[in-house]
């Protein structure tokens, strides 16, 4: 591309009328740079890498977004969807990708909830109360049924199955739930779901249904 002289001119004008300051030094052998100018031409020379290498970052992580879902696991909820169903995705739709990402299990559920979208996409485990029903949405895949913990020298402790008379006038901690003694097992994920999400939803009901 050809630029013309006075073009340039100005435009090098224009510059140091918004630097504030002169950037070159014009003799009858040409022009050379200010030892202002000298900085502002290394500073900006290390701008400009940092914005193109910005600007790849960015693009990848779009490109990432539209083909990658991650799914945020407990050690405690650990990820149950079946072996079948990974393989069957990752065998039908190699363009989506599926990372499994770690929380500890001391954060809290609610700060799960504040990065869905952000940074996980969505979590596999038990749904809870009725007012998680405003922090996300949910795909109910199974019921779990409800378990109790004992110590192992407990008097219940060899009963396969045990019943809520058993737990008379027993000292027990629970949570309150509004359940049949099934919990609902499944995926939360945010409220306004990426493409690549809402994707791997229909894959899922597809595969499960």
């Amino acid at each position: 591309m050809f630029i013309s002289s006075p073009a340039i001119i100005q435009q090098i004008n224009l510059l140091e009328d918004t630097c504030g300051f002169k950037l070159f030094l014009r003799t009858n052998h040409g022009v050379k740079l200010t030892p202002a100018g000298r900085f502002l031409y290394h500073d900006a020379k290390k701008l400009i890498q940092l914005s193109e290498e910005s600007m790849q970052i960015a693009r990848n992580i779009a490109k990432s977004s539209q083909t990658t879902v991650r799914i945020c696991t407990f050690l405690l909820y650990k990820c149950r969807l079946s072996p079948e169903i990974w393989a069957k995705i990752s065998e039908q739709y190699p363009d989506l990708k599926i990372e499994i990402l770690p929380m500890t299990d001391h954060q809290q559920r609610g700060e799960t909830f504040s990065v869905l979208g952000s940074k996980y996409d969505l979590f596999e485990g038990i749904y809870g109360p009725a007012d998680w029903k405003r922090l996300c949405q949910f795909l109910e895949l199974d019921r779990t049924p409800i378990c109790c913990a004992i110590p192992k020298n407990h008097p219940l402790c060899d009963h396969k199955q045990i019943s809520m008379h058993d737990l008379d006038n027993q000292h027990i901690v629970t949570i309150p739930l509004d359940t049949d003694l099934t919990l609902p097992y499944g995926l939360m994920y945010a409220n306004e779901p990426s493409e690549a999400l809402k994707k791997f939803l229909r894959i899922v009901k597809k595969l499960t249904w």
